[in-house]
């Protein structure tokens, strides 16, 4: 008892070492989040844009070519056979569809992205649980909206959209809800807001989207479908006016030869192409994954000096008073003992701070695995016991009395 209450007293009396040791591992944590969060992220886009089908697209991006309001439908029709006329153009269509669904029962309005094949390639969303629609009507929502259906629900509705005079139509319909969306995951949203855009400015998550769209009307849900239809089985046809439109082109075409050719034809700063806007991102990425990991290799390097300080600063400032024997034990068994009691609950702590205060400062995350905490935490009492546990044996000692007779 006496060497245990000794021993709590001597670490307690280094309590600024192992503050910052706290500090330090916490920092670590955060760090190794954001890094593994960035890498999530990175993959999940480019593995998006290649299902999409990006590399061979081309981004034309705030669509008003005329000031004249009457003259939108007029100007897309030219600019839809000036395009289709160039050679390697396989298709020029809007970049998304949409139709808003009104459920009368519930009071919710529900903004529906269209994704059919031909125009969202083999993208297919991650989701919380059901399967992607594919067939018409059949619905999959944010996992939001959970707390209002369920899987299997069959819908009445009121279909609303906008005609080539913008005049606001309607039809009724039922709709089927077969699937959630995690709202975490990366999807498209192609409007950029820079001149020079890349991937990551034309996607978001649905967690960030549906905030910007209506943070304050919790009646909104969204989702996607793949063909809206009227109660009578009718195709429903979406007229799209404004921008952004793609254009597709063909697989032996490089979409960098007629580039210079649409901007003669939608003026600069309008058009992208798909693999600019990849490697753009790749581009910035690699410079903010640098940036991260050079933090958390530095972090981790102060992390393993305050053990390393906490340790041994205590064993040389309590030398006399046989500091060694009680802390470090006097048996291989002690030694691993006194160590992990004292100091894996402080890095431990440390790196669940971590992982809490990144949590709290990412409101909007990349999907990850839940045992990304465990993996971090795991590293980090591993790293730090590879670097100062072998230390810590080393000044393990037989018997007190070796010091008293050194001394």
């Amino acid at each position: 008892m006496k060497k245990a209450i000794l021993s709590i007293q001597i670490f307690l009396d280094n309590w600024l070492m192992n503050g910052i040791l706290l500090v330090f591992a916490a920092l670590v944590a955060v760090l190794l989040h954001f890094t593994i969060s960035e890498y999530v992220k990175y993959s999940e886009r480019l593995n998006l844009a290649r299902d999409y089908g990006l590399q061979n697209q081309i981004l034309e991006g705030n669509m008003l070519p005329t000031d004249d309001i009457n003259r939108i439908s007029e100007r897309l029709a030219e600019a839809l056979e000036e395009v289709i006329q160039l050679p390697g153009v396989a298709r020029y269509a809007p970049a998304s569809f949409g139709i808003t669904a009104f459920d009368g029962n519930r009071g919710s309005f529900i903004p529906l992205e269209c994704v059919d094949e031909e125009y969202y390639g083999k993208t297919k969303y991650a989701l919380t649980e059901g399967f992607w629609p594919n067939a018409p009507n059949e619905v999959v929502l944010t996992d939001e909206a959970m707390a209002l259906y369920s899987i299997g629900d069959i819908i009445e509705v009121t279909f609303y959209l906008s005609d080539a005079d913008y005049n606001v139509i309607s039809y009724e319909s039922k709709i089927e809800i077969v699937g959630f969306v995690d709202e975490s995951v990366a999807i498209w949203e192609m409007v950029p807001n820079v001149f020079l855009p890349g991937l990551d400015d034309i996607t978001t998550t649905l967690k960030e989207y549906a905030d910007n769209y209506s943070p304050l009307d919790e009646r909104i849900v969204f989702g996607y479908i793949i063909e809206p239809t009227t109660a009578s089985g009718e195709r429903i046809e979406l007229i799209y006016q404004g921008g952004p439109y793609l254009i597709t082109v063909n697989a032996d075409t490089d979409p960098e030869d007629i580039k210079p050719q649409l901007i003669e034809i939608f003026g600069g700063g309008r058009v992208h192409t798909g693999p600019e806007m990849i490697e753009r991102y790749k581009v910035e990425h690699n410079e903010e994954y640098l940036q991260l990991i050079r933090f958390a290799f530095i972090s981790l390097v102060l992390t393993m000096s305050s053990l390393f300080a906490a340790v041994f600063l205590q064993l040389r400032k309590k030398r006399l008073e046989m500091t060694v024997y009680y802390i470090c034990g006097t048996s291989w068994a002690q030694s691993l003992w006194f160590f992990t009691g004292s100091y894996y609950p402080l890095i431990a702590t440390g790196s669940l701070i971590g992982s809490a205060i990144y949590f709290k400062l990412s409101p909007h995350l990349i999907r990850t695995d839940p045992m990304t905490v465990v993996v971090i935490l795991v590293f980090l009492l591993a790293v730090c016991s590879i670097q100062v546990l072998p230390s810590y044996f080393s000044a393990r000692r037989i018997h007190p009395t070796e010091w008293i007779r050194k001394d």
